[in-house]
């Protein structure tokens, strides 16, 4: 479901020593209220770190829609030079009568993605293929922002940025995300609320459909100190309004 999407890319930069930190976020969808829940964990030590994240649906509504969609993603890889990167990305996923295992592997030697995915039907496998991407990245669609804070030098001056995703396949893995002009901020004010010392607003743009938006762009507020996501927005779905992200703890 597109809301995992969502969800995955609201994990942000965090002190590069040992550590355990933890992040719970609420999905809201227009008149519908919460409709889904998002928990992850952040490990990392001795130069190295681990990402669990499970998304789980809330509402009657949502369940009955995915099948009762839940996923577990993992993310393993370095850490260099205040960078989480990428070595291998994993997504879980079980909805009805289907179980999918999605997995990427990164050779940073041969500069080279592959990509595993396996499919079973009532505990049975369906489905399968192995391929090699036409992209490499060692930013996942859980380390994109826990980057972003390091990569993004001037949080008020308007410029794009481009990056290769793992996991975001279309487009050959391109995200991009555009620093608002300040001309821009009454708009983001109304939707995230107003910017409170050491936050800033970003765009980030999947060059996806998350919910039959043209580009998937969802519009951030994000904390330098705590290096969170605060509160995220994907505007305007058909006419239920917007589906807010919302970070509890």
């Amino acid at each position: 479901m597109d809301m995992v999407k969502v969800l995955l890319l609201l994990f942000l930069s965090l002190p590069l020593f040992s550590l355990e930190m933890h992040a719970t976020y609420r999905v809201e969808f227009g008149i519908f209220g919460e409709v889904a829940r998002a928990k992850a964990t952040l490990q990392s030590e001795k130069g190295h770190y681990r990402i669990d994240a499970d998304v789980w649906m809330t509402s009657f509504l949502s369940k009955k829609i995915t099948e009762d969609l839940q996923e577990h993603h993992i993310s393993i890889g370095d850490t260099l030079s205040g960078l989480y990167l990428c070595k291998r990305y994993e997504m879980h996923k079980r909805f009805g009568a289907y179980r999918t295992d999605t997995v990427y592997e990164v050779d940073t030697k041969q500069k080279a993605l592959y990509k595993h995915y396996r499919e079973y039907k009532h505990g049975k496998a369906h489905y399968r293929y192995d391929r090699r991407l036409p992209y490499f990245g060692r930013d996942d669609l859980m380390t994109l922002f826990l980057n972003l804070n390091r990569r993004v030098v001037e949080k008020y001056r308007p410029a794009r940025y481009r990056f290769s995703v793992v996991g975001a396949d279309r487009k050959a893995g391109r995200v991009d995300v555009e620093i608002p002009p300040k001309s821009a901020y009454g708009e983001y004010a109304s939707l995230l609320g107003k910017l409170r010392d050491g936050e800033w607003y970003a765009k980030v743009i999947m060059h996806r459909k998350l919910y039959h938006s043209k580009r998937g762009e969802l519009m951030v507020k994000i904390s330098q100190k705590s290096g969170m996501v605060e509160r995220a927005v994907l505007k305007d779905i058909f006419f239920f309004g917007d589906v807010r992200i919302i970070r509890e703890r």
